[in-house]
């Protein structure tokens, strides 16, 4: 009796010890998880600090049946109407000096605040020709551009065209939140997790979430950018003065001598064509030669 007794209780021991072992290892495998998930999410997006701590406080949950998270709907998202109106002009005009333009422009873009994208010059029959893009900050823009239309000696096209992409910026930001809020959800129900299939369906959808999160904020970071700095188009060109000989007629021996030339490249002419149609010539000498022969033939025999 004794000895079954002793042997209950080391196998119940055992059982005890090896339920534990596995508990410790679902806890150690579902924090391994949602540690790299953090930092996942953390590299695109900062947490508050208190998310932070709660989520790497992590514990075994209560023995419960896993439920997938309630889609709640999101409470109304601030709207930032800071205006994002992407600016836009195109100049075109006509200077006394180009280089000296070119410096003076110089001067005034980087005064601005602004940079050249890029520039290219060159020169034509008729006129020197230098092409701008020019990036500078919409506060700026006007100024600028009024500045560039006074070192014109005449200005032949100008015009000015803006985008305003205040919505697209807003209904972005409002993604976003709203996906961070349900990233979250998803983080909390990982907690209740209870298998590593769970575990891994879980991570995917963060995964998911937090790829159209970073996409999104690119989209806002371009977005800011482009208002953040109009483009002005800045063509600008130096017209060069195109000079003529005068028509002097040439004097009595000068024409004597032309015409000597011109007949002489006549004869030239006449030689080499001659000397181009010399299979004529040869077939013409045979033909002659054979009528002759015959003709000689004949007239012996008639002697």
């Amino acid at each position: 009796m004794k000895m079954h007794l002793t042997i209950a209780v080391i196998a119940a021991t055992a059982i005890l010890l090896s339920c534990h072992q596995k508990q410790n290892e679902k806890v150690a495998m579902k924090e391994i998880v949602l540690d790299e998930l953090q930092s996942n999410a953390s590299s695109g997006l900062v947490y508050k600090d208190e998310e932070v701590q709660r989520e790497r406080e992590f514990k075994e949950p209560e023995q419960q049946k896993p439920s997938l998270p309630l889609q709640k709907t999101p409470s109304p998202v601030p709207v930032d109407w800071n205006k994002q109106i992407i600016k836009n002009a195109a100049l075109q005009m006509r200077v006394k000096a180009l280089q000296s333009a070119t410096a003076a422009i110089q001067e005034a873009i980087r005064s601005s605040g602004g940079y050249i994208a890029s520039a290219s010059e060159i020169r034509l029959s008729d006129r020197l020709k230098s092409e701008m893009v020019i990036r500078v900050p919409r506060e700026k823009f006007e100024e600028l551009l009024n500045r560039l239309s006074g070192y014109a000696d005449s200005v032949t096209q100008k015009s000015i065209t803006s985008e305003d992409v205040t919505g697209e910026y807003i209904d972005t930001k409002a993604r976003i939140q709203v996906k961070e809020k349900t990233r979250d959800q998803y983080f909390e129900f990982l907690k209740r997790a209870k298998s590593i299939e769970e575990v891994l369906k879980v991570q995917r959808e963060i995964t998911g979430l937090q790829e159209d999160i970073e996409a999104a904020a690119g989209r806002i970071n371009y977005i800011q950018h482009q208002s953040a700095f109009s483009s002005i188009h800045l063509l600008f060109y130096q017209d060069i003065p195109v000079t003529t000989s005068p028509n002097i007629s040439p004097g009595f021996g000068m024409e004597i001598l032309n015409s000597v030339k011109t007949g002489w490249t006549i004869i030239q002419s006449l030689v080499i064509m001659l000397v181009s149609i010399w299979p004529i010539w040869l077939i013409g000498t045979g033909v002659w030669f054979i009528f002759r022969r015959r003709k000689l033939k004949l007239a012996t025999q008639t002697k």
